[in-house]
Formats: structure tokens, sequence, C-alpha cells
């Protein structure tokens, strides 16, 4: 029988959030948060966004309706064709952690998303914004704890002399799913050298399109041509095959995009 868990916010009128609450939904692998098992949905006690575990590795995943909290909770698969039995990238304990006060220079250092201190991570959407918006890509997310809640892993580098990060990847199931920088020499050419290391030989996908595609090409990054595999990675979105790898998808606010798949 399927394990549903609500997290109780109490009486509408009241405002007060119970600290507890705000720790059950924000912190995962806390003790509040191991309590949920796999095969168990749930909605946020702040926001309306829904989580649920995987029903076999009890993956943790944050959606925007209970549909898609459901599905996952029961099939272990999503809406964009994530499936944990085939996930190519399986989660890994991750133990770093962005000291603003005290972190190497010039070194990545990967974190889980949801652990990030609120200032860094109004930075992380500041850059995301600027760089999206001077690419006229379209932006999935349009504030920091909104862009907090839609991945897992976040990979940052600090290469001058204040403390805030210079650019930064974002990582869900094994993806990489969006980049930025402060508009730097030394943090673009580092963010790029990073994401070709990742699908080269750390074993990461990236799907990419205009600017990113063409540097892809130009550093002779793997491309992904199988179309079956395309097709499974893409998921639902997926509309059709074009030629040298190239497809055409949906886009999750509305419109269509040319991608490319990179990774092995």
């Amino acid at each position: 029988m399927q394990n549903v868990v609500r997290t109780r916010c109490g009486r509408k009128d009241v405002e007060m959030i119970k600290l507890t609450d705000l720790i059950k939904e924000f912190v995962p692998g806390t003790m509040l948060d191991a309590r949920k098992k796999p095969g168990d949905y749930w909605k946020g006690a702040v926001t309306d966004t829904w989580y649920a575990r995987s029903p076999k590795y009890g993956w943790r995943n944050s959606f925007d309706t209970e549909e898609e909290a459901k599905m996952w909770a029961e099939e272990g698969k999503d809406l964009e064709g994530y499936d944990e039995e085939t996930a190519e990238h399986p989660p890994e304990p991750i133990e770093e952690d962005y000291d603003l006060d005290n972190h190497p220079k010039k070194e990545w250092i990967k974190q889980d998303l949801a652990t990030i201190d609120p200032s860094i991570m109004e930075e992380l959407f500041q850059m995301y914004k600027t760089v999206y918006t001077a690419e006229g890509l379209q932006l999935s997310a349009f504030s920091a704890s909104e862009l907090q809640r839609s991945y897992e892993i976040v990979m940052l580098i600090d290469v001058d002399e204040d403390p805030m990060p210079d650019a930064f990847i974002l990582v869900r199931k094994g993806r990489i799913k969006l980049l930025a920088t402060d508009g730097g020499m030394e943090a673009k050419k580092a963010v790029v050298q990073k994401v070709v290391d990742m699908v080269k030989s750390e074993g990461y996908s990236l799907e990419a399109s205009k600017k990113m595609n063409d540097i892809m090409i130009a550093k002779g990054a793997p491309v992904i041509t199988d179309k079956a595999r395309l097709e499974k990675m893409v998921g639902p979105k997926f509309i059709k095959h074009l030629e040298d790898g190239y497809y055409e998808r949906d886009l999750k606010k509305g419109g269509t995009v040319v991608k490319r798949m990179y990774g092995k």
C-alpha cells in the first residue's frame, strides 16, 4: 500500500511556521527527512513544492505537482524521462561545503544544493539571470529559492579575491542542467573546462544548444547519437530527430528548441 506522508503546517490562519518544518522541507538528509521511506511523497511545509522518494533506492526529488511526485514515488520515473533504474550517474554522498570564510581558490567545490548558504544562493541566481537573459535563453526559475528547489548538486569555483563564487554548474540526476559565471574571463575558462571534463571523463551528460553547443563542438566533446538512447534521455518532451545527433524537443515553459546531447 502506498505510504503518503503529508507535512503538517497547522491551521491556515496561523502565520508562524515551526523551525522543524523549515528544516524538514529544505534540508534533505537530516533525521527528520530520513523518516520518509522509499515510496513516500509529501507536500512541503512552507512552499507548494511536492517531494517524493523513489520506490527502490529512495532517491529524493522535488516536483511542482502532486501527480508528478506520486509518479516518482510509485514508478521511480518522472516526466523528463529520468528512471531510477537506468540513471547514468547515481547519487553519491557529498561532504564538501563552500565556506565563505575558508575555501580554496581556483578549485571546484561540489555541494548538495539544498545546503547552500542563502547569500551564496542569491548570488548564483543573479549570475544565472544575467547570463541567460543576455543570451536570450529561457529562464527555468524566477527566484533563488525556485532555482535551489529545482536541482540537486552545485559545483562552484572562486577565481578572484572576493569570497563569492565566480562560476557554478547545477546538476540533476547526472545531467549538467545549468551553468553561469560572473562574466570574468578566468571564470568562463574554468567553467568551460570543467563541463568538458565532466562529459568526457566524469560520467555526466549535457544537453546543449546555441553558444554552449558551439563550445562543445570546438572542444571535441563526445556526442550521443544513439536514437533510442536519446529518446529515453529526453523523455516525453522529445519531438523528432534531426541530423548529426541534433533533435527537437518541447520547452518546459512552452515552445520548442533544437538541442544536442553530449556525454558517453
